[in-house]
């Protein structure tokens, strides 16, 4: 896989002296996500966001509810079931080019940059969010704003980090629904609250795209002691998220294999 929108990596050029805390990389599994609900040094967003949501949730039912009084929507259909994976535009504001909720984007950039680089990397990472959720997705047929399509780019993101080459274009598709299926019968992830879901979403998709910047990076400027670092993160991040070795994870046309 390969990032079709410009920018990628001149934002995430690897200067300066990065650092990897390998419990942010246990962020990505859905059990975790609420043990991070707060942002770096103590900023609680809890009330901002959930008045965000709140509020955000309050309108499109009532939007829904003005459709429905203009005939759009007989009283008698009954909508069709919602996966528990689909987050629907919640974490998002209503034009798609900000994220309304950044605890994620914050975890990630106090915990891999310099505090003096807080600002900048948190804004980093929205950026790949939200690029991730208007153009990436829709290029590789994925649906956004979805925790199968968060976990197909996070696994992608590490296993091209592990590797140390570019993640097949063709995969990305087939290991999504592979995932959807999967992921959608998980009861943790069905009792999620939505926020918590909003936090792994914009987590794994964060960092998976952190991982593909910086392989890009490393291919246009090769350098051996980053490449060995990164392969450090992609198997950690792999171990994290499969809980096996990642000599025992492969990718094919047909979605992920783990071989025994």
């Amino acid at each position: 896989m390969r990032l079709s929108c410009a920018g990628f990596s001149s934002c995430v050029a690897m200067t300066g002296r990065w650092r990897i805390c390998l419990a942010a990389l246990c962020l990505a599994i859905p059990a975790a996500a609420g043990a991070w609900g707060d942002a770096a040094w103590g900023y609680s967003y809890d009330y901002v966001t959930d008045a965000l949501e709140s509020d955000r949730m309050w309108r499109l039912i009532q939007q829904q509810s003005q459709k429905d009084e203009k005939g759009n929507k007989k009283p008698s259909e009954s909508a069709p079931k919602r996966s528990p994976l689909d987050l629907g535009d919640v974490g998002n504001m209503s034009s798609g080019q900000r994220l309304s909720d950044t605890r994620a984007p914050e975890m990630l950039a106090s915990r891999i940059y310099e505090r003096e680089n807080f600002i900048d990397r948190s804004h980093m990472f929205q950026k790949l969010i939200v690029d991730f959720n208007l153009k990436v997705a829709p290029a590789y047929g994925i649906p956004p704003n979805n925790l199968a399509s968060g976990m197909a780019v996070a696994l992608a993101g590490a296993w091209t980090a592990y590797k140390g080459q570019a993640f097949p274009d063709a995969y990305i598709k087939p290991l999504e629904q592979q995932l959807e299926k999967v992921m959608q019968e998980n009861e943790k992830i069905k009792s999620m609250r939505v926020r918590d879901k909003v936090f792994t979403y914009h987590t794994l998709v964060g960092m998976g795209m952190w991982l593909f910047a910086l392989q890009q990076e490393l291919q246009k400027k090769p350098n051996i002691q980053e490449q060995v670092r990164m392969k450090t993160m992609g198997d950690n991040l792999l171990k994290s998220l499969l809980g096996v070795p990642p000599e025992r994870v492969s990718f094919t046309s047909s979605g992920m294999e783990i071989s025994q």
